[in-house]
């Protein structure tokens, strides 16, 4: 991107990644610090517990649990300002600014 930005969003994306480590170490590196992340990712360990047939196949190729997503938003330097609940099994929505990574 050529012109400056200040906010990512992306809503039900991160449980389709292979390897979610790197897509949070690409939006790391792509979010100058103070930048916003505004995300959701379904609640996949409600789900489970609802017996959802579709929480872990094709697309959804690993079990995000929201302990884990929450440990790759620090890891990679995002600071959670914000999580909300949508339903009581459908999403958790949070914003994120970045801070700069924990050395």
């Amino acid at each position: 991107f050529n012109d400056p930005f200040d906010t990512v969003v992306h809503s039900h994306v991160f449980e389709h990644m292979y390897d979610v480590t790197a897509f949070a170490d690409k939006l790391s590196g792509f979010l100058e610090q103070g930048k916003m992340l505004f995300f959701s990712v379904p609640n996949m360990l409600a789900m489970l517990r609802e017996k959802y047939t579709n929480i872990v196949s094709f697309e959804h190729t690993l079990l995000l649990t929201e302990e884990y997503v929450e440990f790759l938003m620090i890891e990679h330097g995002f600071a959670i300002e914000k999580k909300e609940y949508f339903l009581d099994n459908h999403s958790i929505f949070y914003a994120g600014r970045q801070a700069g990574r924990q050395e």
